[in-house]
């Protein structure tokens, strides 16, 4: 990672700080992701940058709604990390790609369920689970384990391709094969960002201390885990 490059990190602490003093009367959120593929939060739009996606404070509608899901959770992101851990190293998957999947997936709930029926962190449908063995969807460790190995039977088939992986994972494979490519799913581009966007964030917690910044530019609020010029 380049010197130069300004990797915006939300932890929960900061977020919580975030929501008590930077934002406007509407409590809306805006996150968009930069040129660089980092994902960034802010209390109000940036020129003529399209935000991915509108936050509110009483949670947000993803790619794939789950019932009662909030981009700022109240579940501890941390509190899986071991299993996580334990699925990178027996399926040799990323941790920040299996993360960044069950943030995007679930917001660390556990119990989340979408409309289709997908359920658990990494929201497995009935007829994946089934295929991978997994009993509960909603037991953390064979959710993580299951989705893990769907990752990497997605990125073996697509010969490490991230982008075509992930879009499998969003849209199904058969979308992919059908297309030979990213579908043109408006959801499944953002999907992509969202994930990619995300790795970067937990690829960097290692190397960050823990360290927040909350920077005011231009009248608008980021937290960052760097200092900006």
């Amino acid at each position: 990672m380049s010197s130069g490059r300004v990797i915006s990190l939300f932890l929960l602490l900061a977020i919580i700080l975030f929501y008590q003093h930077a934002w406007t009367a509407s409590g809306e959120i805006y996150s968009y992701v930069d040129q660089n593929g980092v994902v960034h939060l802010a209390n109000r739009q940036k020129g003529k940058i399209v935000p991915l996606k509108r936050y509110s404070p009483g949670g947000y509608q993803a790619h794939n709604p789950v019932q009662s899901r909030r981009y700022i959770s109240s579940y501890d992101k941390n509190r899986y990390d071991q299993y996580i851990s334990d699925a990178s190293r027996q399926y040799n998957v990323g941790f920040e790609l299996i993360k960044a999947v069950i943030h995007a997936e679930s917001a660390f709930n556990p119990r989340a369920v979408s409309h289709k029926g997908a359920r658990g962190l990494m929201q497995l449908m009935p007829g994946t689970a089934s295929y991978l063995g997994v009993k509960n969807s909603f037991d953390p460790q064979e959710n993580i384990f299951g989705g893990t190995r769907y990752l990497r039977e997605m990125l073996d088939r697509y010969d490490h391709d991230l982008r075509l992986s992930l879009a499998a994972y969003n849209a199904g494979p058969e979308a992919v094969d059908r297309t030979r490519g990213v579908p043109p799913y408006e959801e499944t581009h953002n999907y992509i960002r969202q994930v990619s966007g995300l790795m970067r964030i937990y690829g960097s917690v290692a190397s960050s201390g823990g360290r927040i910044y909350r920077v005011v530019k231009n009248g608008r609020v980021l937290l960052t885990n760097r200092p900006l010029p």
